[in-house]
């Protein structure tokens, strides 16, 4: 290890799983993105990545380069959440017309570089975590959700809550449009600086969060956000139901049984549009023509046992 320049990786043969294929990886270390990019194109190294979405987005338009850019799922997701006190004025049918009024696409495209930093979600376990699902999620349909809320009586305003991440910045303006243009609505934007502070005290009624699972497995998202005194369950919910199912998932006896449990526990959820996934992430990577990578969604490989 050459400190801020190089890391040297041998394989080691007494590792539990698979032997490894490849026997040696050289890691350059190059804080600059122009010099890392200039590095991959002229053949230097052979897997890059660590790049902004405007750079991704710039590469990726010459059809050569696009096929040598490669969008691994990651453990990161983003929805939409309404807290049960603070939120409690939108009612189940307030939720769903919310739900319909935003195109997943669009937010991805427009707010995250062509979707080269996230994927429009389809579960609120994102890909990059076992147990996810491509789940029928509320489709868009600007012209229901408008009728559902004037049918209602809904305010003419909605407040949305969000931190100041400049990502969260991008969606929260695209949303605002959407949801404005959708529902004829005024829709107002609370950039917050001690987000995730209101939101454990329940002053957030409508807002952006996210969870990115230091463990790909589904109870290091759903126990975090879902379960009812969990310090970052901002939506309060509090469903015996909901509680069963992920009681089952920490309890089971194997990998399938554990997996449907939180796949329930997440359904009950979504069912009642307590939250409305967004986006899903992903690590954008650069790999040389030719090269067969195994990316295994940019986390450790791990024993079921010791995360369970």
């Amino acid at each position: 290890w050459d400190r801020g320049r190089t890391l040297q990786l041998s394989a080691f043969d007494k590792y539990w799983g698979p032997r490894p294929s490849v026997r040696k990886v050289d890691v350059e270390i190059e804080p600059d993105n122009t010099k890392r990019l200039d590095r991959f194109t002229s053949g230097g190294v052979d897997i890059a990545h660590g790049f902004g979405g405007s750079q991704l987005l710039a590469f990726a338009r010459d059809p050569h380069n696009a096929a040598e850019l490669h969008k691994v799922p990651n453990t990161r997701t983003t929805w939409l959440g309404f807290n049960s006190l603070a939120g409690s004025g939108y009612g189940p049918s307030d939720r769903m017309a919310i739900a319909q009024a935003i195109d997943r696409a669009r937010v991805t495209d427009l707010a995250l570089f062509g979707s080269m930093l996230a994927v429009p979600a389809t579960d609120l376990l994102p890909p990059g975590v076992p147990g996810h699902l491509n789940r029928p999620l509320p489709s868009y349909d600007p012209a229901a959700a408008k009728i559902a809320l004037d049918q209602a009586s809904f305010a003419s305003r909605i407040d949305l809550y969000f931190s100041t991440n400049s990502t969260v910045g991008r969606v929260a303006t695209d949303l605002q449009d959407q949801l404005g243009t959708a529902t004829g609505r005024s829709v107002v934007l609370h950039p917050t600086g001690d987000f995730f502070n209101q939101a454990a005290l329940d002053k957030l009624p409508f807002f952006i969060d996210t969870w990115n699972a230091d463990i790909p497995f589904p109870s290091d998202i759903l126990e975090n956000v879902l379960r009812a005194n969990s310090q970052f369950n901002n939506l309060r919910l509090v469903d015996p139901a909901l509680e069963r199912a992920l009681d089952q998932g920490r309890t089971a006896p194997s990998w399938d049984d554990a997996l449907k449990a939180y796949q329930q526990a997440e359904a009950l959820a979504l069912n009642q549009t307590r939250l409305i996934p967004l986006y899903s992430g992903v690590e954008p990577y650069l790999v040389r023509t030719g090269l067969r990578v195994p990316f295994v969604g940019g986390v450790i490989a791990y024993h079921w046992e010791d995360v369970r």
